[in-house]
């Protein structure tokens, strides 16, 4: 199987990023088509390739259960350790029916980059692969970013530690989740 890959170990190669850097990318990708699931990963890697200098990788492969080979694109592969990788594969937004919910003030990862401005906050309804990814991004772009999710544990059809670790990173950049909650209504 082969995958893109990107190779991050910490919030500090997105402390320089801005909405203006990466909103209007997403959205020219999502008007020439390119799919939301993976247009947000992929702006985000080419802001920080003209902001950085990062070796321009073509695709990976798993090789063994603990390594990741990367193909660069000056023809030459490099073996990345891993104890985990987490293939994500997309999937699309659910805009669930709840009593209160604004009109016009709900968003979702395929419309919400369409904004002109990022919000101060947000709560994002679903931990999910997108929930938590849209969560991930946003609080990084300065956004606060709260999470409310339905199961005992954001991406629940996943392995139990990467999960565990996985929501103590959220939780140290700053994001707030709050699992076992079913949102039932909003009130102002």
């Amino acid at each position: 199987m082969a995958f893109p890959v990107l190779e991050l170990h910490d919030n500090e190669s997105f402390a320089h990023l801005a909405w203006d850097d990466v909103a209007p990318l997403i959205q020219s990708r999502w008007a020439d088509g390119s799919p939301p699931e993976q247009t947000v990963a992929s702006v985000l890697l080419e802001v920080l390739d003209t902001q950085q200098s990062w070796p321009e990788w073509r695709e990976a492969r798993l090789t063994t259960p603990d390594e990741v080979m990367v193909d660069l694109a000056d023809g030459t592969s490099r073996v990345l350790p891993t104890r985990f990788v987490l293939v994500c594969t997309g999937s699309r937004p659910n805009e669930p029916a709840i009593p209160g919910l604004p009109l016009g003030r709900t968003w979702t990862s395929d419309t919400f980059f369409q904004l002109d401005a990022p919000p101060t906050a947000m709560a994002i309804v679903g931990g999910g692969p997108m929930g938590v990814e849209m969560a991930q991004a946003l609080q990084r772009l300065g956004v606060q970013v709260t999470v409310f999710q339905r199961a005992p544990t954001l991406l629940p059809r996943e392995d139990r530690s990467v999960v565990e670790r996985l929501t103590r990173i959220l939780q140290a950049e700053g994001v707030t989740v709050h699992c076992s909650a079913d949102v039932r209504a909003v009130r102002s």
